[in-house]
Parts: structure tokens; C-alpha cells; sequence
């Protein structure tokens, strides 16, 4: 029995290896979700540097990587321009005398530069770091493709241990047991992201683990073994990523829920498991507090990415559209939409969780352990949703927070499935795994979201009808002299000529705000002439800038805004206001 279960769990994470493999294989370097400061910390530590946040930049081997793809920031090749200063070594800081809004804004520029993934617990570079190493014979991208095999290694142990989840819950359940390996194996927003040089995967599978011995004490009773054990995954699951925090609520009600051991007893071993965790994490807390005079460094991570993403304000609007997000890409991933079906991914995610929401509530009166579950995978969605209060960085939470408790949700999914009706269970397992095998194949047809659709050519030089508007800036001088509208007046091209007339480089955004004084135009990079965001002292460029529209109404005025705009290193910056009337 047990050497069959033990080829059963082997089983269940070949098959899983499959598509993590393929996918750390096949996705392009780099990842959009941070991968180069992830690769960047492996890089740092083969070099004998512990980096650290809003100090250390980006070493020249990951920068080449940079230059030879076109990845420098969050955006695929050609929709945004290339940094006005490639060389992260050479970036020069703005003068102390400098505003707060020009160190903001110098920040948001140059942010891409820095290794700002060393503020991450160190347990999953520790471990990368032999592959890395090994991988780096080869080259850079050697390295960056070995951590990516690595990865996939780690992530694909999630689905047997969702498997073995399953069978402790409901022990002799193997269909709803397959189901939830099913679901680890193939949710293609975990398998997307996990098996990117990353320490989400390692987040997760350490989540599920801890979850399967939380789960495991409760039913059995807590031993001293287990509970070291659920002490050593607490601490090497805080150490991987602090995300996994929101799953000690699990932790501590499995240490008193009801089981004829005595009280006393599940309090003492849930003080032991809580003291080994505090002694594995202790040495990083304690460097924390010898670097950033703080044992968690909020200060120095702020200080940096609060700059391009504000702390948000505690709005139920904000929260809402925290929390879909969060949902939507724990399926469908992140880059959000990049798979082509994103869309009806979700909405049959959706569908079937209403399906085993249904399913749990025809088999509530037998649910028990399950309960352990849904507490964990709240704790969790809240402790995501209380990250940015917390942490003072905005932005919406996207769904690999959430991987700690992928384990306790899918499971609960299964259960859930696994109480309808034969039929329905059959064609919501085959939809879904259809959905999901699409969904992962289309991925790379697609060429994961990096095709630019190119749906508007250039104009002729002398094309569209003149104009003349004219303003400069500290320096900053901006001409446009012709307008075209096309597409029934949803495209609109502006021809400027930028000149830098100031004796420094200048520095502005590539494409400005756009308005029509009541409603906003978005500026399309990937169709326009590609504009840089600095210009030399003296250097002039011309070309064609398209706008679109939603409306169609006559278009009486074009009102472009750029900023921020400085002209002398950032120790100021400007806005410069145009007014374009065709």
C-alpha cells in the first residue's frame, strides 16, 4: 500500500515536471515579473556580494542580457523606449539640494537599474545558487536558463503534494485527489510563473507543505517530530518569502484544533515549532538589523519602489480591484492578458469554483479538516490584501502572493467538484484540463504576449494638414507642425520636432500626456516613430507621435503635457504644456 502510494505521488510529479520544463524552457528571456533582479541577486551572490536594496545595481553580465533582448523595463521590446542611460554603474544621483518630486522622478527612471529584489529572504537564491553557478560556465544565459530548470524542479513538486493533501483530508479519495494534482500541474498562471528565476514556486511548495503537516497534526495529533518538522517549514517557508507569513493563522488553529491529545500538549509543541522557526529565520533578521536598522527592510524597499508605485490610499475601490486582480492572475498569470484567451480562462475559473462552492455546500455536513483549509486560504488572500498598507508600496497585488495557499485552495476546488453529480464532474475536469492545456499552448504560439501588433502605418512627411505650436522648456523646446487623423478620428498623429537647446542632457517621457481637454488619448509607442526619453545637449529628433481615441466627435484641440522634463541632472524638474489645434 505504502510502495504504491509512493509511485502514485512519483507519478503525479513527472507529470507535472512536463509542462514546468516546457514552460522554463520555451519562455523568452526575460520574464516581464521582475525575473532580471531575481537572476540579479544569483549574480550578486556567485561574485561573494550580499546585495542590498537601494544600493546595489544591476551587475554588467545580467545589463548584456538587457542590451542583447530589449528588456530593460516592465514593457516587451518596441511598445516603450530604451533607457536614456544603459549602464547602471554609471547612473548619477540627483544633488542633495534636489526636490522631493525630482529624486521620485529620477527614481522612477532609473529603477529598472537596480537589484531591487535584495530586500527577498535569501533561502531560494541559497539553493538556486549551485545550478546558477553550474549554468554560468555557458554564459549568462546558461545561468538564467539552469536557476529556470531549477525552478521548474521546485514547482512542479507542488502537484504531489497537493496530491498527498487531498488523501489526508479524505483519505481513499483518489479521483478528488487526481483532480487537485491535476489542477497544480496544469494552472497555467502558477506554471507560467513559477519556472521563471524566481522564488514564487519555492513559496508555494513550501506553503503546501507546511499546510499538509498543519493538516496532518490536527487529524493525528501533533508529535515531536511533526512538530519540528511544521517548525523547520515555517521558518524555511518565511525565509523564502515573506507572502507565506499569512499562513500562520493555519498553522496556529492546527495546534489547537480538537483531537483527544490534551491542550497543554498541542500548546507546548506549537511553542517548539514556533521557537525553531524563529531560530532558522533569526540570522536574516539579524543581518536586516546590522544593514537597514530594521529586522524586515521596509525603510530601504520603500524608499525605493513606494517611488514608482505610491502607497495606495485604504478605499474600498482600491481593495476590490486589489482583489480581482489577485484572483485573475492566480489562473491566468501575470503579465495579466498576455495568454489569448485570458478572458474565458478566467471565466471558466470562475465557473468552476461557483460549481464546487455548490459541491461543498451538498457535502457540508461531512466537511471537517476542510474547514483548516478555507481558514489558511483567507488568512492568506487577506494577509495579500494588507500587504501594501503594510509594506507602504502600492500597485495592485497580483496573483503569485497568493501561490502560499494555492495548496489549501485547489484541494478545496477538488472537494468540492468531487460531490457533484459523475457527469459534471467529468466535463468540468475535461474542460478545465482542456482550458488550461489551450491556454499553456497558445502561450507560446503566441510568443508569450511579445508580438507587437503593428495596426497603423507611419504618414508620409508632408501628410495630414499643418499646424503650428510651439513652447519650450529649461531648455526643452517642442515644435509640432502637422496633424493627421485617421480611422474615423479614433487614430490621431502629431509630427513634433524635440530639440535639447540646454548645455546637459535632457530627460523627459518618450510619448506625453495627451488630452483633448475632456477626454484622455493614449499614446501608442510601437506605432510612432520611436522617440527616446533623453537627448543630448544639442541633438534634435523628429517624427510622428499617434494618439487614439474611443469617440469620434470632431477634434477641435490636442493638448500635450510633458513631464517630469529636467535638463540639469534632475536637480529640477519641469512640465511643458502645448497646445495642438488641427
Amino acid at each position: 500500500m505504502l510502495a504504491s502510494l509512493r509511485a502514485r505521488v512519483v507519478l503525479v510529479y513527472l507529470v507535472a515536471l512536463v509542462p514546468a520544463l516546457l514552460m522554463a524552457a520555451l519562455q523568452p528571456v526575460w520574464s516581464r515579473v521582475d525575473e532580471t533582479q531575481h537572476a540579479d541577486v544569483l549574480a550578486q551572490y556567485a561574485h561573494g556580494t550580499f546585495p542590498i536594496e537601494g544600493v546595489t545595481m544591476l551587475r554588467p553580465e545580467i545589463v548584456a542580457v538587457d542590451d542583447e533582448t530589449g528588456f530593460y523595463r516592465w514593457y516587451p521590446p518596441g511598445t516603450g523606449p530604451v533607457p536614456g542611460e544603459t549602464d547602471p554603474q554609471s547612473f548619477v544621483s540627483p544633488p542633495a539640494t534636489a526636490s522631493a518630486a525630482a529624486k521620485q522622478a529620477w527614481t522612477q527612471r532609473h529603477l529598472w537599474g537596480y537589484s531591487y529584489e535584495a530586500m527577498q529572504p535569501p533561502l531560494y537564491y541559497m539553493l538556486a545558487e549551485p545550478d546558477w553557478m553550474l549554468g554560468a560556465r555557458f554564459g549568462a544565459l546558461g545561468a538564467i536558463y539552469a536557476a529556470r530548470i531549477f525552478s521548474a524542479l521546485i514547482a512542479a513538486l507542488l502537484a504531489p503534494l497537493v496530491y498527498l493533501l487531498a488523501l489526508t483530508i479524505r483519505p481513499g479519495a483518489e479521483r478528488m485527489a487526481l483532480i487537485a494534482a491535476g489542477l497544480a500541474a496544469l494552472l497555467p498562471g502558477y506554471v507560467l510563473n513559477a519556472t521563471q528565476v524566481t522564488n514564487d514556486g519555492l513559496a508555494a511548495v513550501a506553503g503546501a507543505a507546511l499546510t499538509l503537516i498543519a493538516v496532518k497534526g490536527a487529524r493525528d495529533g501533533w508529535s515531536r517530530s511533526l512538530a519540528a518538522a511544521c517548525g523547520v517549514v515555517l521558518g524555511a517557508a518565511a525565509l523564502t518569502k515573506l507572502t507565506t507569513v499569512g499562513l500562520v493563522p493555519l498553522v496556529a488553529v492546527a495546534f489547537l484544533w480538537p483531537n483527544p491529545q490534551p491542550l497543554r500538549w498541542r500548546v507546548a509543541y506549537g511553542a517548539a515549532a514556533a521557537a525553531i522557526a524563529a531560530v532558522i529565520v533569526a540570522p536574516w533578521l539579524l543581518f536586516n538589523v546590522h544593514t537597514y536598522g530594521q529586522p524586515v527592510p521596509s525603510h530601504s524597499t520603500r524608499a525605493l519602489l513606494g517611488a514608482v508605485f505610491a502607497p495606495p490610499t485604504a478605499t474600498a475601490g482600491y481593495l476590490r480591484a486589489s482583489a480581482r486582480d489577485a484572483l485573475d492572475e492566480f489562473v491566468a498569470g501575470e503579465p495579466f492578458a498576455i495568454i489569448p484567451i485570458t478572458r474565458p480562462l478566467v471565466w471558466l475559473a470562475e465557473g468552476t469554483v461557483l460549481l464546487a462552492a455548490i459541491g461543498l455546500w451538498i457535502s457540508r455536513k461531512r466537511l471537517r479538516l476542510e474547514w483548516l483549509l478555507l481558514l489558511g486560504g483567507t488568512a492568506e488572500f487577506l494577509w495579500v490584501l494588507a500587504t501594501p498598507y503594510l509594506s507602504g508600496i502600492g500597485g495592485l497585488m497580483p496573483g503569485r502572493y497568493l501561490y502560499p495557499a494555492a495548496a489549501a485552495a485547489l484541494v478545496l476546488v477538488a472537494a468540492g467538484i468531487d460531490a457533484l453529480p459523475l457527469l459534471l464532474v467529468r466535463v468540468t475536469t475535461v474542460a478545465g484540463g482542456a482550458a488550461a492545456l489551450l491556454s499553456l499552448a497558445l502561450l507560446v504560439t503566441s510568443q508569450f504576449g511579445l508580438e507587437i501588433p503593428h495596426h497603423h502605418a507611419l504618414p508620409k512627411p508632408k501628410a495630414g494638414v499643418a499646424v503650428s505650436a510651439h513652447n519650450n522648456v529649461a531648455g526643452f523646446d517642442v515644435v509640432a507642425d502637422r496633424v493627421v487623423v485617421t480611422d474615423g478620428g479614433r487614430a490621431v498623429w502629431v509630427h513634433v520636432t524635440l530639440t535639447n537647446r540646454a548645455p546637459q542632457p535632457a530627460d523627459f517621457p518618450a510619448i506625453p500626456y495627451a488630452s483633448t481637454g475632456h477626454t484622455v488619448l493614449w499614446g501608442v509607442y510601437s506605432d510612432s516613430t520611436p522617440f527616446p526619453e533623453r537627448l543630448a545637449a544639442g541633438e534634435s529628433k523628429s517624427g510622428w507621435m499617434l494618439f487614439t481615441r474611443t469617440g469620434t466627435s470632431p477634434l477641435k484641440k490636442i493638448l500635450l503635457t510633458y513631464t517630469p522634463i529636467s535638463t540639469d541632472g534632475f536637480s529640477t524638474i519641469e512640465t511643458l504644456s502645448l497646445v495642438v489645434a488641427p
